[in-house]
């Protein structure tokens, strides 16, 4: 009887010793996956402005972000009512800040008359991943006048975005 006893018990410790040993390399997968996410490379992306209290949509244009392993970020976006020649590149960085997560900053300036800066626009992105080759993300702009050092408007976006590289 003992023996049979000591037999269930070791046959028992032994199941969940190997379900738990299961459970850790699962999750050591899963931690994994979810590292293999990376930002690195070049994405083209949909924006959409909306307002940032109705959440009412209000225009919707195409950009492209280059991610560079180093952290920096080469933004660029032509905009329905903005041509290429009103506006620079956006330069900036990014990093990782979880499982998944990123977050990226950026600005650009704007010319309206294709050569004065009228004013300096500031991005601020969380980026998810939500697969290897595309992710979704929340933005909010600020504009500030030409030296950079008051708010004259602030904005809200949301992106989707496909890794084309």
């Amino acid at each position: 009887m003992k023996t049979a006893n000591l037999r269930h018990a070791i046959a028992t410790v032994a199941a969940l010793t190997l379900a738990a040993a299961a459970g850790l390399a699962l999750a050591v997968d899963r931690a994994s996956s979810d590292d293999a996410l990376q930002l690195e490379g070049t994405w083209l992306v949909q924006v959409t402005r909306h307002d940032c209290s109705s959440g009412a949509d209000l225009e919707t244009f195409p950009a492209m972000n280059s991610f560079v392993s180093t952290g920096s970020l080469v933004e660029f976006a032509t905009t329905p009512n903005i041509t290429p020649a009103m506006r620079t590149p956006g330069l900036g960085n990014w990093q990782r800040t979880g499982p998944r997560r990123f977050h990226a900053i950026f600005s650009l300036f704007f010319l309206p008359d294709g050569v004065t800066v009228g004013a300096l626009h500031q991005i601020s992105r969380t980026i998810i991943m939500t697969g290897p080759n595309h992710f979704r993300a929340d933005a909010s702009v600020q504009i500030l006048d030409p030296t950079g050092t008051m708010v004259v408007a602030t904005g809200c976006a949301k992106e989707t975005a496909r890794r084309i590289s």
